[in-house]
């Protein structure tokens, strides 16, 4: 017996607040993100600290999650 699924593809959720780690030189820059996606489309903000997030715009696509900052 076969099972094949026809409905669409499960879309990863990255919504939330997260610890995130950037690369930056040869140091990376730790801080916290907090992320809000509506289909493939992210929005939310990125900082050292929680208290002063800087807005970004971005995609979950592919299971590749980018982003550009707005400072």
């Amino acid at each position: 017996m076969r099972h094949e699924n026809s409905g669409p593809a499960e879309i990863a959720d990255v919504s939330g607040d997260w610890r995130i780690t950037s690369p930056k030189d040869n140091e990376p820059i730790t801080g916290f993100g907090s992320f809000k996606q509506t289909g493939n489309a992210v929005n939310g903000g990125v900082e050292p600290s929680k208290d002063d997030l800087i807005p970004i715009v971005g995609e979950f696509k592919k299971n590749q999650f980018t982003f550009k900052t707005f400072p």
